[in-house]
């Protein structure tokens, strides 16, 4: 009886070693708690920015580990308000350097075939996978910048390299911006692999000390069967709450003139309604499963602002937690966008981080001697294309017989489809489902201004 039990606990063992290692999905308790973290900053950080704006989007661990990286150069009152920022409490510097390590691995490693991580430019067989079909693709890097009459302390250097892959670029501001503007832009689209270009569409201020800048490239295809119809913003359609007649809402048709409208019609996906936040959530698989693109959508159509304002990592987790599998009729615009954010030095300040902007405040002694060392911007650009299936749906109606079958089957089992149309502003999440950190943050549509909530 004991040499059974034995064999069976070394068999459990060795398979669940052997999967570990082969599917590369072990997470550890540092990744974890980094994600959960990473996703509240991401969210304070939602709440702290231009609100006016109709769309936008940007990555969390990016911004995150560009102020981690400062964290690791700070000391006294800087060194708490990062950490407050960032909920890093509780962390030795030590592991906090080693979770962001073992995140980049893994997310150069595990993310499924299809998707590419380039880290600041550095390619090796940890942090590069494609395939050809290309279906999904992750790019992210994040760089800093200082003006080269700084001396920048040796340590720092080394740490960067080490756990973050990445080094401080000395460059001058002074006498050669226009160069200096150029230098990066090409250093962005190369180590974007051309995806992201003119991060810097001008020339930087002569007075710049630290320039923080990070870029994050994502295309996407849902592996759910959608099709898509372009629609003008002028054209006029059914509000199915009140059965009125009426044009669009500024928000939804925030993509320009034209817009791009996904349908989907009976698909299995996950969807619930959380009475808390008062909304509507789904969450729909991309392509290879292991990431997803979660959307909710406020009851109210003027909200968004309390909805952003009760939303916590935590509650978004439980969100999604409680969705179900259901027969789904899904309608929302097509996601797909360029943004630059350089308004991120003002929503720092909002998140009690205004003296990181100040000469002598800042307190950034491990990474320089010099006491008057501080960050002068912080910029952020996001690319998002997130496709619809490759079988669309208009193609299996090309007969009538098959538009009466479509009709009937319709009819007979209504019952049991979900309607579920994104008509008013909403807020949607990419996610790697297996570290359950946030890939990208964003929201389409914006309330009036006489609903917004002040930052």
């Amino acid at each position: 009886m004991k040499l059974a039990i034995s064999r069976w606990i070394l068999l459990v063992c060795t398979t669940t070693v052997y999967f570990g290692v082969c599917s590369g999905q072990v997470i550890s308790f540092g990744m974890r708690k980094l994600a959960a973290s990473t996703n509240q900053f991401g969210l304070d950080l939602m709440r702290a920015m231009d609100r006016s704006e109709a769309t936008m989007a940007f990555c969390p661990f990016c911004i995150g580990s560009s102020l981690a990286q400062l964290l690791m150069g700070a000391q006294g009152p800087m060194e708490s308000a990062l950490r407050h920022a960032l909920y890093l409490w509780g962390m030795q510097p030590q592991e906090i350097n080693l979770a962001f390590y073992d995140m980049n691995n893994h997310l150069g490693v595990n993310l499924p075939y299809g998707l590419r991580h380039r880290s600041s430019g550095l390619f090796s067989s940890n942090n590069y996978l494609t395939n050809e079909t290309n279906d999904n693709e992750v790019i992210f890097t994040n760089n800093i910048y200082y003006q080269r009459d700084f001396g920048i302390n040796y340590n720092y250097h080394i740490l960067l390299q080490r756990f973050y892959k990445t080094a401080v670029h000395p460059l001058d501001f002074v006498h050669n911006g226009e160069e200096t503007r150029q230098h990066i832009n090409a250093i962005v689209e190369m180590q974007t692999g051309n995806k992201v270009k003119d991060i810097l569409p001008d020339r930087q201020s002569a007075a710049t000390q630290l320039l923080l800048i990070s870029a994050f490239y994502f295309e996407g295809t849902l592996d759910i069967n959608m099709s898509s119809t372009k629609r003008l913003n002028n054209h006029i359609y059914n509000n199915k709450v009140n059965n009125n007649l009426i044009k669009p809402m500024h928000g939804y048709d925030a993509f320009g003139d034209e817009s791009t409208i996904l349908e989907s019609r009976r698909s299995r996906i996950r969807h619930g309604i959380n009475t808390y936040l008062n909304c509507t959530a789904v969450e729909m698989p991309f392509k290879g499963g292991i990431i997803s693109l979660v959307a909710i959508m406020p009851h109210d159509i003027n909200g968004l602002d309390l909805m952003l304002t009760r939303m916590s990592a935590q509650m978004l987790s439980d969100v999604v937690s409680g969705l179900e599998v259901k027969r789904v009729s899904l309608k929302m615009p097509k996601l797909s966008f360029e943004k630059s954010n350089r308004n991120l030095s003002r929503a720092f300040a909002n998140m009690g981080l205004s003296d990181l902007f100040k000469p002598g405040y800042a307190n950034l002694y491990h990474i320089s001697d010099y006491k008057w060392l501080h960050v002068s911007e912080v910029l952020h650009k996001t690319y998002i294309d997130i496709k619809e299936s490759a079988f669309p749906m208009h193609s299996y109606n090309s007969s009538s017989n098959v538009k009466n079958f479509n009709t009937n089957f319709k009819n007979q089992h209504n019952s049991d489809v979900t309607h579920v149309e994104f008509d008013k502003p909403f807020v949607y999440f990419i996610v790697d489902n297996i570290s359950g950190l946030i890939l990208v943050m964003g929201k389409v549509g914006r309330e009036p201004a006489n609903y917004r909530l002040p930052v």
